[in-house]
C-alpha cells in the first residue's frame, strides 16, 4: 500500500499515539503543509508495523497448511486525534495486504505438490487350500496377500487359540514350526514333522484396523496301529465258558475293525448265530467249544496305508474223550492185527496202551505203538500192531489218554477166528 492508501484504509485523522502507545509529536493546526507531511510519515510507519504482523500471520498460515486463519476478532487497535479510537480487524489488514500473496503460495502449493497417494487396503488374492498330510510328513500352508503395505501378517492356530508368527518373526516355541514369504506376496507356515495335535484350522490375519482373516483346515491322517498291552493275548479258557477278545486300535480317520477266523471257517457268536465276519473292537464268543478253538484276526483298516493286523490264538481245554471203532477184533495165530483208538484232548494227552492186568506196553519185536495228530490239533488216532500173534496174545487191550484236565480209556478184545 502507498502511504495515501493506509491513511485511507485507518479512517484519517491525527493520531496522538502509535500503536504501542508511546507519544506522537503533534503538528501546529496552522501548519498544513508540515501537517501533510506529519501525518505520510505516521500513516507510512504504521504501514511498516502492519505489515511485519501480518507477514507473521501469513507465516502462521502456512504452517497450517492453510486450512485456517488467525480469530477474527485480533485486532490492532491505533488511536487517532482526539482520542478517537477504531478497531480495525488484522485479518481484514492482512486480506488486504497479503491477497495476492497468499493466492499465490495457494497455487505455487497446489502445482507444486505431488498429489496425494491413495493406498489400497491389503487383501487376499487366494483362499488357503487345505491340506492333508500324514503324520510325520513336513507341510507348509500359504497365504497370499497384495498391497500389504506397512501392515503385517500373522498365522494363529484356532483351535489352540495361539499365535504363531508375526511376519517374519516365530511367536511359538514349537521348534517344529517355521515362516518364509515369497516378496511379501505370500507367506507360507511350515509344520515340520507333522503331529496329530497339529490337526485344526489355521488362520491367517493381516493387521488392518477391522482384522482382515482367512482360515485353512489341516488335516492329519494316521495309519492304524494295534496296541498289543491294550489288546487281548492268546487265550485259554475252558469248553464251555464266555470269552471276550478286545482289539485296541488308533489311527486317523477312526478305522474299521474286523474279526475274521484265521483258518476261514465260520465264527460262532453263540448256538443260533454264525457269521463269516464281526465288526467291532470286541468278539464275544458265547459257551465256547472245542469247534471255536483257533486263531482269530483282529484287522484294522482306515483310508491311510497300510492295513494291520493281530492274530489272536484261542485255545479250549477239555478233558480227553475215546472213540474206538471196533471193540471187538478177531485175529488167526501167527498173522499181524493193528488195534485203533480215537481221541479228542486239549490240552494234548498222554497216550498210550495196556494190558488188562495194567501191564503198559512199550514198542519191542512183539508191540508198536503210533500216535498220529489229525485235524484239527486236539485229535490223535492211536495205534497198537500186534506181530505174529500167539494165543498168549489174546485177551483185552487197552487205550489210554490222560491230560491236565482228566483222563479217560477205552478197551478193545482181541479173539482167535
Amino acid at each position: 500500500f502507498s502511504a495515501k492508501a493506509a491513511a485511507a484504509w485507518t479512517g484519517g485523522g491525527a493520531s496522538p499515539a502509535d500503536d504501542h502507545g508511546g507519544p506522537v509529536s503533534r503538528v501546529p493546526p496552522g501548519d498544513t503543509h508540515t501537517r501533510h507531511a506529519a501525518r505520510r510519515g505516521h500513516a507510512t510507519a504504521q504501514y511498516r508495523r502492519r505489515s511485519r504482523r501480518c507477514r507473521h500471520f501469513a507465516t502462521r498460515v502456512h504452517a497450517a497448511n492453510f486450512t485456517t486463519l488467525l480469530h477474527a476478532d485480533a485486532t490492532m487497535k491505533p488511536k487517532f486525534g482526539g482520542g478517537h479510537r477504531r478497531r480495525v480487524p488484522i485479518m481484514t489488514w492482512c486480506r488486504a495486504s497479503f491477497a495476492v500473496t497468499v493466492v499465490g503460495l495457494l497455487c505455487q502449493f497446489t502445482t507444486a505438490a505431488a498429489p496425494p497417494v491413495v493406498m489400497d487396503d491389503p487383501e487376499f488374492t487366494e483362499p488357503i487350500v487345505n491340506v492333508t498330510v500324514p503324520a510325520g510328513r513336513s507341510v507348509k500352508l500359504g497365504c497370499s496377500v497384495r498391497n500389504l503395505g506397512s501392515y503385517k501378517v500373522a498365522w494363529m492356530h484356532f483351535e489352540q487359540s495361539a499365535i504363531l508368527t508375526v511376519n517374519s518373526h516365530v511367536i511359538t516355541r514349537n521348534p517344529r514350526i517355521t515362516v518364509s514369504h515369497d516378496k511379501h506376496r505370500t507367506w507360507f507356515l511350515h509344520i515340520n514333522n507333522v503331529q496329530q495335535e497339529d490337526r485344526g484350522r489355521y488362520m491367517c490375519q493381516i493387521n488392518t484396523i477391522t482384522a482382515k482373516t482367512q482360515i485353512g483346515y489341516l488335516n492329519v491322517v494316521v495309519p492304524p496301529s494295534i496296541s498289543d498291552s491294550l489288546s487281548s493275548s492268546d487265550a485259554i479258557v475252558r469248553e464251555g465258558s464266555n470269552v471276550s477278545l478286545t482289539c485296541h486300535v488308533d489311527g486317523y480317520p477312526k478305522p474299521e475293525i474286523k474279526w475274521k477266523r484265521d483258518d476261514g471257517l465260520q465264527i460262532n457268536i453263540n448256538k443260533t448265530l454264525t457269521v463269516s465276519e464281526w465288526a467291532g473292537p470286541t468278539l464275544e464268543l458265547h459257551r465256547i467249544s472245542r469247534l471255536d478253538m483257533g486263531a482269530y484276526l483282529c484287522i484294522a483298516t482306515n483310508s491311510v496305508p497300510p492295513s494291520v493286523s493281530k492274530r489272536i490264538k484261542v485255545s479250549v481245554d477239555f478233558p480227553p474223550m475215546l472213540w474206538i471203532p471196533h471193540q471187538l477184533v478177531g485175529v488167526p495165530l501167527g498173522y499181524n492185527v493193528t488195534l485203533e483208538c480215537y481221541t479228542e484232548a486239549h490240552p494234548t494227552s498222554l497216550h498210550y496202551w495196556t494190558r488188562d492186568n495194567g501191564q503198559m506196553l512199550h514198542d519191542n519185536g512183539k508191540y508198536k505203538a503210533v500216535s498220529v495228530q489229525g485235524m484239527p490239533s486236539y485229535k490223535v488216532q492211536m495205534k497198537l500192531t500186534i506181530v505174529d500173534v500167539s494165543h498168549t496174545d489174546y485177551g483185552v487191550y487197552k487205550c489210554v489218554a490222560k491230560n491236565s484236565r482228566g483222563e479217560t480209556d477205552g478197551t478193545i478184545r482181541l479173539y482167535s477166528e
